[in-house]
């Protein structure tokens, strides 16, 4: 299975973990799920480091010299599109043209996951940037538009963003291997197209079956009363999960 997949994996993992967990949420916790300012700053932090070794991450298991380079350079274009483009929506999305931490953070990556299964067959550097483009946009209006529906129908917290951006992203970007994959083996007249297609359509089918399964085995597993989880109420408590030693809480 594509190394790549590990995003479509994570993801669906992650959905099906949280849809298993209690819900709803009992009233109060929604102004609890807020992100502090040391651990914003930290996690834009990570998003650089991200951000400068996501081409290497791309293109670390390809062994062609020519495959490597494609995909580096085709990385670069799609994440440096993508943050343009995050920073654009973001402020475009808020009333006062202000630039929010939360979309920036789930989109400045989005042309990195979705080039990562293709990045090496992308032939023209245009193409990689429309699809960081076209990647960029889709994080920033999910991340807008998709938490209440996941609170609606799915009864996911808000804090689920990254899971269904990576989703949509990978699916986004195993569209698009599969249609250059199509395209490469046409014009090199191989004659197994039927078969690379098919089994491509397999890995990515394997990555999600496999993912709603052991998430929602794990997700039941959590719910077991043998672990002593605390009240729905204290999840988004965290003196309740973690030790502060200068802080004498009597959890």
């Amino acid at each position: 299975m594509n190394m790549m997949h590990i995003y479509v994996f994570a993801a669906y993992f992650g959905l099906s973990v949280a849809w298993c967990l209690p819900k709803p949420l009992p009233e109060g916790t929604e102004d609890k799920d807020q992100t502090a300012t040391i651990p914003s700053l930290s996690a834009m932090l990570g998003a650089l480091f991200l951000w400068m070794f996501w081409p290497s991450f791309n293109s670390a298991l390809l062994r062609s010299p020519i495959e490597r380079k494609n995909a580096v350079f085709n990385t670069y274009y799609a994440v440096a599109v993508s943050v343009v483009t995050a920073i654009s929506g973001s402020s475009l999305a808020h009333p006062q043209g202000k630039i929010s931490k939360t979309y920036v953070h789930s989109a400045v990556l989005a042309g990195g996951v979705a080039v990562g299964t293709s990045c090496h067959l992308i032939p023209s550097p245009w193409l990689a940037m429309v699809l960081g483009l076209v990647a960029g946009l889709i994080s920033v209006g999910g991340a807008k538009y998709l938490p209440g529906c996941c609170n609606r129908v799915l009864g996911i917290p808000h804090s689920s963003i990254m899971g269904y951006n990576f989703s949509l992203l990978g699916l986004l970007g195993e569209i698009i291997y599969i249609v250059l994959l199509v395209l490469d083996t046409v014009g090199a007249g191989n004659g197994m197209i039927g078969f690379q297609v098919l089994l491509s359509i397999g890995e990515l089918s394997l990555a999600i079956v496999i993912a709603l399964t052991s998430g929602l085995l794990t997700g039941l597993l959590l719910n077991l009363k043998i672990w002593k989880a605390p009240h729905e109420a204290k999840y988004f408590d965290d003196q309740v999960f973690w030790k502060f030693p200068h802080l004498a809480v009597g959890f």
